[in-house]
């Protein structure tokens, strides 16, 4: 893949993979798929079929939901976060379908045969409004009908220390223009846009690890 986007994060999985993480570790101990894990354990996931990881890291959901009996294809921009979630998935003797591919182009999937999308923190790495839509239309697309859409991501809701974390107050942008903090209703939104029907979001307080982080909207979509 030669061209690169803001958004890529192949050179941090390059440096995670070199000090020894097997993917988005997290260095303090917060468990970054917590929302996921709950989400599992609720009456609002859909039955076991298949499901669509999109932005794998380094395979942790994709290898959840293949132990439980899911068929799991997952999706990486990054080729070392696929590579790594390969070696994580072998590791654990369970099978996925990986693929190294834009999130916000064109995928090189079947439409409609997904039950359960998964979006753990993508779609606040995405900030141009084009880049947000065309991946929401993807992961819509690939859905089949009455499939279900869970999405996790950093929010502007809460108690959010805009000069810590470097975000731009008025645009919701970082400085280093890889992240955007939307609010609860610009999500909504946004899920509405490219066609899904809300089924429930929650504003979760960031835990302390992380004081000032803003909140974590979790949505749980219809299509």
């Amino acid at each position: 893949m030669s061209r690169r986007r803001y958004y890529d994060h192949e050179p941090v999985y390059r440096r995670r993979r070199e000090q020894g993480f097997r993917g988005w570790d997290s260095p303090d101990g917060a468990n970054p798929f917590g929302a996921f894990q709950d989400f599992l354990e609720s009456g609002a996931a859909p039955a076991v079929s298949r499901a669509l990881n999109l932005g794998c890291g380094g395979g942790e959901i994709a290898i959840c939901l293949s132990r439980r009996g899911w068929a799991v294809t997952a999706i990486d921009y990054s080729p070392t976060a696929v590579d790594l979630s390969r070696t994580n998935a072998e590791e654990a003797g369970v099978p996925i379908n990986l693929l190294v591919a834009d999130l916000t182009e064109p995928w090189p999937l079947e439409s409609g045969i997904f039950s359960l999308a998964i979006d753990n923190h993508v779609l606040h790495c995405l900030i141009g409004p084009g880049d947000r839509l065309a991946f929401l239309h993807n992961a819509f697309g690939a859905l089949r009908t009455g499939g279900i859409m869970f999405s996790a991501n950093m929010s502007a809701e809460g108690n959010l220390d805009y000069a810590r974390h470097g975000i731009d107050p008025v645009t919701r942008i970082d400085s280093h223009r890889t992240r955007y903090w939307a609010t609860r209703d610009e999500l909504v939104e946004e899920f509405s846009q490219a066609g899904f029907r809300i089924a429930s979001v929650r504003v979760l307080e960031q835990d302390s690890t992380d004081d000032n982080a803003g909140a974590e909207i979790v949505i749980y979509a219809a299509k």
